[in-house]
């Protein structure tokens, strides 16, 4: 639960707030549990994904898993658009690869919205943007804050 970290700053990185011309801001929650409390991925599982997509490389450990992007410690992707206008193919940098789940969409026809969304998910790049080794596009509705949560079925 996000709110269990609300009193530790460590558990809040901003991602982009910058962008004023565009009136839009990015910023990653991260809940108080790790990887070895979570239910995210393991080794021998990053490892089986890994092997598909890079053939004969191998994971050794858990925390090389975890560098080359293939695990993530619990948190949400929180990207506000403060503006009438929707962005598209909006850049954002995302510490790990894999797939991304937006969890939440505040202009979905469900809340009275326009509809505007990523379908329910995005694929990461491996671009470094933001200073993160990966990176999303993502559609940006008007006037919205989208979650995205690391899928952690790769």
């Amino acid at each position: 639960f996000l709110y269990n970290s609300d009193l530790y700053p460590k558990n809040f990185e901003w991602i982009d707030f910058y962008d004023w011309e565009q009136s839009i801001i990015s910023f990653l929650r991260k809940s108080k549990t790790n990887l070895d409390a979570d239910k995210n991925i393991k080794a021998e599982d990053a490892n089986k994904t890994f092997m598909q997509t890079a053939g004969d490389k191998k994971i050794k450990n858990e925390k090389t898993a975890k560098k080359i992007g293939l695990i993530c410690e619990d948190f949400i992707l929180i990207v506000c658009n403060f503006t009438p206008a929707p962005r598209y193919n909006y850049k954002i940098g995302v510490p790990c690869g894999g797939t991304w789940k937006e969890i939440l969409n505040s202009d979905s026809k469900e809340y009275g919205g326009s509809g505007h969304g990523n379908y329910g998910k995005v694929k990461a790049k491996k671009e470094i943007f933001h200073g993160r080794q990966f990176s999303i596009s993502i559609t940006l509705p008007p006037l919205s804050v989208l979650y995205f949560k690391k899928s952690i079925n790769l």
